[in-house]
C-alpha cells in the first residue's frame, strides 16, 4: 500500500514539473533575413508544428502583437533576462522561443533560443544550417531543432530558495533581478545564485548561495535595524523677562575695506572755520567799498573811513579760511575718536556769527 502511495506521489510530482515546463509558449521577435514571404511562413509553420507535437500550447500571436503596443519597453531591452521574464509573465507564458533564421547564397542557417519564464535563464540555444536547400528541406531540420530546445527545458535542472526575513517586507533580488518582497520563494537553476536583500533605509544584505536540482534552500535572515533619523533641535523663543541678545558685529576680514563716513568730526570742525573765514571776507567787501566815500549827499563835509575795519574783518576771514583748510587737509582717513573738533565747530561758529554780526554794523555806522 505504501509502495503505491510512494508511486503515486512521485507520478504527480513529475506531472505538477511536467505541467510546469510545458507551459505556453510564446514566440517572440523571431527574425528573418531574405527569403520569401511563403519560405518564411513555411519555416515558422515547422516550428510551430514541431511545439504542438511536444505537447507545448502556443501563445497567440494576436496576443504577442497587442503587448508589442502596451508593454513597449519590454520589447525595446528584450536583450536583457529581466525584460524577456517580465514579458513572459505579461504574456502568461512558460517559455519564449526568440532568434533568427537568414539565408545568404541559397543556404540558411537558423540560430534559436528557448528562454525558460520561471527561472529567468535560457534553457539552451541552438544552430542549424542547410546549405543549397529550400525552405521545404530547411523546414524538418527546423523542427527537429525545436523539439531539440523543448527537451532541454524539460531537463533543466531547478531549485527553489525559500527567503524569510525578519521582519518581513526585505525587497529580494537574486541575480541582479527583483523578484519581490519577503517571505516569498524563487524557483531558480540548479547552480550558485547571489541573493540581495534591502530594508528601505537599511544596509542591504548580500550573500551566495548553492541550490541542487529540486531542493528547496531555505534562507532566513535577519534585517539590520533601520537607522532613525538624527532630531534636529531648534531654538528655543526667549521668554519675555529675559534680556535681549546682544549683537556682536565682528571686525571686517582682512583684505575688505572698512565702510568710513565722509562727515567725520574733525572734517566738520574744518568745514565750520572754513566757512566762517569765507563769510568774514565777505562781510569786508562792502567796508572797504564804502571807504573814502561822503557820509551824506550834500556837500560832503564827512568822508567814510572804514578801512580799518574791513581790512580787519578781512584778514580774519582770511585767517580762519586757512585754519579750516589746514583742519581739513589734517583729517585722518579713519574716524577720529576726539572730541574736540566736535566741541570747537560751534565756538567757531559763534565767534564767526558775532565777527560778522560786528563788521555789519560798524560798516552801517560809518
Amino acid at each position: 500500500m505504501y509502495s503505491r502511495l510512494a508511486c503515486v506521489l512521485v507520478v504527480s510530482l513529475a506531472c505538477i514539473r511536467s505541467a510546469r515546463a510545458e507551459g505556453p509558449l510564446a514566440i517572440v521577435n523571431l527574425k528573418f533575413t531574405e527569403g520569401s514571404d511563403e519560405e518564411r511562413a513555411t519555416l515558422r509553420a515547422a516550428i510551430e508544428r514541431a511545439a504542438r507535437d511536444a505537447g507545448v500550447q502556443l501563445v497567440p500571436q494576436t496576443q504577442i502583437d497587442q503587448a508589442a503596443h502596451t508593454s513597449k519597453d519590454l520589447f525595446d531591452c528584450f536583450v536583457e533576462d529581466r525584460c524577456r521574464a517580465d514579458l513572459g509573465l505579461t504574456l502568461r507564458a512558460g517559455t519564449i522561443l526568440t532568434g533568427l533564421i537568414s539565408k545568404e547564397d541559397g543556404a540558411w542557417t537558423a540560430t534559436l533560443g528557448l528562454f525558460d519564464v520561471e527561472v529567468a535563464t535560457t534553457a539552451k540555444s541552438l544552430q542549424a544550417a542547410c546549405p543549397k536547400c529550400g525552405a521545404d528541406a530547411f523546414a524538418p531540420r527546423l523542427a527537429k531543432l525545436t523539439s531539440e530546445l523543448i527537451r532541454a527545458d524539460r531537463q533543466l535542472g531547478r531549485g527553489t530558495i525559500v527567503v524569510r526575513t525578519r521582519p518581513p517586507g526585505a525587497q529580494v533580488r537574486v541575480d541582479d533581478r527583483p523578484v519581490g518582497s519577503s517571505n516569498l520563494e524563487v524557483a531558480v537553476v540548479a547552480g550558485t545564485h547571489v541573493v540581495e536583500l534591502r530594508r528601505d533605509g537599511g544596509q542591504p544584505v548580500s550573500m551566495t548561495v548553492e541550490v541542487r536540482a529540486r531542493e528547496r534552500k531555505p534562507l532566513e535572515v535577519t534585517m539590520p535595524t533601520v537607522s532613525q533619523p538624527v532630531p534636529v533641535e531648534r531654538p528655543s523663543k526667549p521668554r519675555v523677562d529675559e534680556p535681549p541678545p546682544t549683537i556682536v558685529v565682528p571686525p571686517p576680514p582682512p583684505g575688505v575695506p572698512e565702510h568710513r563716513a565722509w562727515w567725520k568730526p574733525q572734517r566738520i570742525a574744518g568745514v565750520t572755520i572754513l566757512a566762517a573765514g569765507i563769510g568774514l571776507a565777505i562781510a569786508s567787501i562792502p567796508l572797504l567799498a564804502i571807504d573814502g566815500k561822503c557820509s551824506d549827499e550834500g556837500a560832503c563835509i564827512f568822508k567814510r573811513d572804514t578801512a580799518t575795519p574791513g581790512y580787519a574783518l578781512l584778514g580774519s576771514g582770511l585767517g580762519l579760511a586757512a585754519v579750516g583748510g589746514i583742519v581739513l587737509l589734517t583729517t585722518p582717513k579713519h574716524a577720529s575718536r576726539s572730541s574736540a573738533a566736535v566741541a570747537l565747530a560751534p565756538s567757531f561758529l559763534a565767534v564767526s556769527g558775532r565777527l560778522s554780526y560786528a563788521g555789519m554794523a560798524l560798516g552801517g555806522s560809518f
